[in-house]
Parts: structure tokens; C-alpha cells; sequence
């Protein structure tokens, strides 16, 4: 189910499309996107034999019956509701049908503003691309990069006037790079898309992150090498071997739960030829 906020006195945009469930009947909710403060607008597509629709909010901990209506439209003040949840169930004559998912309508803007959000690693660079569903209220969109939980921009578009939207980060880094997207509604509200995510290998085709690593986080060694596994070898500063590890996978792994906090060595090789040496700090 759908639910959306709407503003009586503007135009109709764009639709989206989200799946609803009552029990086992699974139809699909084509719904208005917009987006005010003051108004919700319910609409679910109706279901075959179904003489009216019970809506229910959650009151006093618990869900309670709002309204019974026989449109499948439904639209109520915000403040009315104690709670952000709703949901609704079909009336088949005096027989109540299942009642569906309770959820919360504010989080329902994301999959409908942003339809498709994709990066990509390139040569050297990672292209990220954004369709929207509807850019009805869209005041600015952000392409951002997401490090240590921290976000920079890398592009912002204010004249939002298609659908299809691209940016570019020309330096990604080895290892994981982070990417999201930032819309400003009209309003001053904020919508986040789920954060996407590359890995860069290095030139020689290996990456490893993160470096420093926290006691206890995993070092993670990133292999697109073609021909004969490579090997990992970790080393104290006096020399000593600590652990010898074949990376197999195209993400591997090195423990450091059973290290100490220091600095170490990080050799990489393949068919006995040493790639790299890298100096791993664990904080």
C-alpha cells in the first residue's frame, strides 16, 4: 500500500507504483506523489468482491478502527493520527477480509521519488545514476559521497525539470566508496536513497581497507587478479609471520580480534613474486 500526503490545491503529478498485500491477494496501488504536511490521501486499487475497506491507526498502543469507507480513497488531517502507522483490510459483504501490513507513511516517500539509483565503477572513476519517479516538490537534488560517516557533495542540480540525472566521482578510492543521494523538498524536508556502494582495486588489481583499522575490525583485501591466487602474509615489526591467508574470493578477510594494537606489515604476493608491501596501523 501507498499512502501519500496531498496538497488539495495543486496539480496532479506523476505515479508510482508499489505492491500492497491483504492476506494472499497481492494487487498493486498506483499512487499520486506528493507531499505537504497537513493532508493524507490513502488510495489502494480496488479488490474484486469487496464491498468497503476498514482503515485502522495505531491509538493507545494499539490498532484501532479509524473509518470504514467504500471508495478506495481516503483522506484524513495528519493531526488527527496519534501514530504514523496505518493500514487497511476489505469487507466482503459482512465478512472481514485480512487485514494488511501495518506502515508508516512517512516512510514511503523514498521509493517513490527515487526510482532507480545505480553507481558503477568506470576507468578510474565511478558514474552514478539516478531515476526518479516523479520530481513533483523536488527542490534540489545532491549526488553525495559518504566517508567515516561524514558526506560531501559531489554535484547539486536546482532546476529540476526531467527524470534521469547523472554525476561522476573522477577520484574514487581503493577499497569501498560510499554513495547516496540528497532531495530537498520544496517544503524544507529531506529524503535520503539507501547508500550504494563500489570497490576500487588498486593498480595491480588489489585493494586493501580500511587503514588504520579498529582492534577487532576485519582488514579486507579486495582481489581482481587473474592467473594463480594471491597470498597475504601479516607480520609483526620484528619479522615474525602472524598469518598466511590465499585469497580465493573477490573479498577476502584477515582477522585482527587476535592482534594488538601497533603497527604491522602487509605482504601481497602471487607465484612467488612479491606485488606490494603495505604498513597496516591497528588502533
Amino acid at each position: 500500500m501507498q499512502f501519500i500526503l496531498h496538497n488539495y490545491n495543486c496539480r496532479l503529478a506523476s505515479k508510482c507504483c508499489c505492491p500492497i498485500a491483504f492476506g494472499c491477494i497481492r494487487v498493486y496501488s498506483h499512487a499520486l506523489v506528493m507531499y505537504v504536511a497537513i493532508r493524507l490521501l490513502l488510495y489502494w486499487q480496488h479488490i474484486a468482491l469487496a464491498s468497503s475497506y476498514r482503515i485502522y491507526h495505531v491509538q493507545n498502543g494499539q490498532m484501532q478502527v479509524l473509518s470504514t469507507t467504500a471508495d478506495t480513497l481516503f483522506r484524513i488531517r495528519r493531526s488527527s493520527l496519534e501514530k504514523d502507522w496505518l493500514a487497511v483490510a476489505p469487507i466482503f459483504g459482512t465478512q472481514l477480509g485480512n487485514r494488511s501490513y501495518a506502515i508508516n507513511y512517512l516512510n514511503q516517500q523514498v521509493g517513490c521519488y527515487i526510482q532507480q539509483f545505480t553507481a558503477t565503477a568506470g576507468n578510474n572513476n565511478v558514474l552514478l545514476q539516478l531515476q526518479l519517479g516523479s520530481n513533483f516538490g523536488i527542490q534540489q537534488l545532491q549526488f553525495e559521497k559518504v566517508k567515516n560517516g561524514q558526506a560531501t557533495m559531489l554535484s547539486s542540480i536546482s532546476n529540476i525539470t526531467g527524470n534521469n540525472f547523472t554525476a561522476e566521482d573522477a577520484q574514487p578510492l581503493s577499497g569501498e566508496n560510499y554513495y547516496r543521494i540528497k532531495i530537498t523538498l520544496s517544503n524544507g524536508s529531506v529524503v535520503y536513497s539507501n547508500i550504494e556502494t563500489v570497490y576500487i582495486p588498486e593498480s595491480n588489481g588489489l585493494a586493501v581497507y580500511p587503514n588504520p583499522v579498529a582492534l577487532g575490525q576485519p582488514i579486507r583485501i579486495i582481489n581482481t587478479m587473474s592467473g594463480e591466487f594471491p597470498i597475504a602474509e601479516l607480520y609483526d615489526f620484528t619479522g615474525r609471520k602472524i598469518r598466511s591467508t590465499a585469497l580465493e574470493g573477490f573479498i577476502n578477510t584477515v582477522n585482527t580480534a587476535y592482534l594488538h594494537r601497533g603497527i604491522y606489515l602487509l605482504k601481497l604476493t602471487q607465484a612467488g613474486k612479491t606485488i606490494s608491501v603495505k604498513k597496516i596501523t591497528v588502533l
